[in-house]
């Protein structure tokens, strides 16, 4: 036998003999925030596939076919839960291993409306855990051991990366109270009830809420209400939300 055809005979059983690389799970993360936590820990791995990009609002978010098939074909779902992603209710019934939920991680201490001191209208949970860092903290570290659960050969890269995370949003955790540590008891007022866990982690006073839900218009007697904190000095500062 030919010196050349022996290498390749040898090429060929080294390929056979290689294992194939997996490939990296399908996983889903509904909002903004969510997907660049999970990309953080995914990084080296795979991409998440961001459900709503730009513009898009939860809040009044339908599913596109694609949408159904893509759900239906993800290792992991990454969502809030169903007081935010009402459409993904039904797709994920049922797919309790597929899917993350994260309102239901007790680390996460979902609380309801109206915990940071203001009066809310709203029922049952605030969802907008993410823009409390520390929770943050908790958002990836749930994300990691669930990825490390579905992918162990990758377990060790998802637990690097989250320990960085977890690094970067302490120090933004400790830029951000120093920031705002002069101004803490100035009232404010933004167009939705969505700020009660950062006003909360960071002593924050709201003053009111145009709205609880970004999809009702607020009504004349809190237009004027809101109004009249402004005229009178109580707020000199307001949250702009221009998404809405």
């Amino acid at each position: 036998m030919r010196l050349s055809s022996i290498c390749a005979a040898i090429a060929v059983m080294a390929i056979a003999a290689t294992p194939a690389k997996a490939d990296p799970p399908r996983v889903v993360a509904t909002i903004a925030p969510l997907h660049s936590l999970v990309a953080s820990v995914m990084a080296g791995v795979g991409e998440p596939y961001l459900l709503l990009p730009g513009p898009l609002s939860p809040h009044d978010f339908a599913l596109a076919p694609s949408d159904v098939r893509r759900i239906a074909g993800a290792d992991l779902v990454v969502w809030i839960g169903a007081p935010l992603e009402s459409f993904l209710v039904k797709p994920l019934d049922g797919a309790a291993e597929r899917q993350l939920a994260l309102l239901d991680v007790p680390a996460l201490d979902a609380l309801p409306f109206g915990a940071s001191g203001q009066d809310g209208d709203g029922a049952g949970l605030d969802p907008h855990i993410w823009l409390d860092p520390v929770r943050a903290i908790a958002i990836v570290t749930a994300v990691q051991e669930r990825l490390s659960q579905i992918d162990p050969d990758n377990a060790a890269t998802y637990r690097a990366n989250a320990a960085a995370l977890i690094v970067r949003l302490a120090r933004l955790d400790e830029a951000i109270r120093a920031r705002l540590q002069p101004v803490a008891s100035e009232p404010f007022i933004a167009f939705h009830d969505a700020y009660g866990y950062f006003s909360r982690r960071y002593g924050l006073q709201p003053a009111g809420y145009f709205a609880s839900d970004p999809q009702r218009r607020p009504g004349a007697r809190t237009i004027a209400r809101l109004a009249a904190l402004v005229r009178d000095g109580t707020v000199s500062c307001a949250f702009a939300e221009p998404q809405f």
